[in-house]
C-alpha cells in the first residue's frame, strides 16, 4: 500500500510540475517555492483519490533528485 501510495503522489507531482511549467507561474528551479506548490496539489489530489488525509505537509524528496532525468521515489 505504501508503494501505491508513493506512486500516486509521484503521478500527480509529475502531473503538476508540467502544468506549472506550462503555465510558466514560476522559472526559476533553484528555488524550492516551486515544489511547495505543486506539492500541495498533489496531496490533495491524492487524498480526493483515495479518501486517505495523512499524508506529509512537505515533500520528502530533495528537488535535485526530482529533476534527476533518472530518479524514481
Amino acid at each position: 500500500m505504501v508503494n501505491n501510495l508513493r506512486k500516486l503522489l509521484w503521478k500527480f507531482l509529475g502531473i503538476n510540475f508540467y502544468n506549472f511549467l506550462k503555465n510558466k507561474k514560476h522559472t526559476n528551479l533553484k528555488d524550492a517555492e516551486w515544489l511547495d506548490i505543486i506539492w500541495g496539489d498533489a496531496i490533495y489530489q491524492a487524498a480526493k483519490e483515495t479518501g486517505l488525509e495523512d499524508f506529509p505537509e512537505t515533500c520528502s524528496w530533495a528537488v535535485e533528485d526530482i529533476l534527476a532525468q533518472d530518479w524514481l521515489p
